[in-house]
């Protein structure tokens, strides 16, 4: 085999492999918007419709868990999930210190995607931390499964008890 044979070989393998990944991708899109839907519409949010609309559905994920987020976020939580994503996003390009705003915004990305998982599946660590390790591909097939789950009573946070007494 020549070389010339041996770079179109690898060429082709490249394009396959990519259509294959793009043909994944889709598909992931496709089934977690129908299961953000599915849980918006669980939760009670109106226009759950725009899990199918990029961008759009960050302010879906954000209302979806609203009851899950401490205040002031708790009220608009769509709206703050959404303007906080789209700062960090364009707060990222700037030279040299975007790399922590990239930080937080994974660091948001893991708390909301575990707020989700928690709210609809007793497994949501194990989840959030598939979906982070697949870098969100799986998230979508996640969310397509969970979405007849019933949602979870929310676990009361940890208290500490102080005492006077030493």
């Amino acid at each position: 085999m020549s070389g010339e044979e041996l770079l179109l070989l690898l060429l082709g393998s490249m394009v396959v492999f990519s259509i294959f990944f793009i043909l994944i991708g889709i598909v992931a899109y496709i089934l977690g918007a129908i299961g953000l839907m599915k849980l918006a519409d669980q939760s009670g949010v109106n226009n759950g419709w725009l899990a199918f609309i990029p961008v759009a559905n960050l302010w879906v994920v954000g209302e979806t868990i609203r009851d899950r987020v401490m205040e002031p976020f708790n009220k608009h939580t769509g709206l703050w999930y959404l303007g906080a994503t789209i700062a960090l996003w364009l707060l990222e390009m700037i030279p040299y210190i975007g790399i922590l705003f990239l930080l937080t915004q994974a660091v948001i990305v893991i708390y909301v995607c575990y707020q989700l998982f928690a709210k609809f599946s007793e497994k949501a660590v194990l989840l959030t931390i598939l979906s982070v390790i697949s870098l969100g591909l799986l998230w979508g097939f996640f969310l397509f499964a969970i979405r007849n789950n019933p949602i979870r009573k929310q676990e009361p946070a940890a208290t500490i008890e102080t005492t006077d007494q030493i």
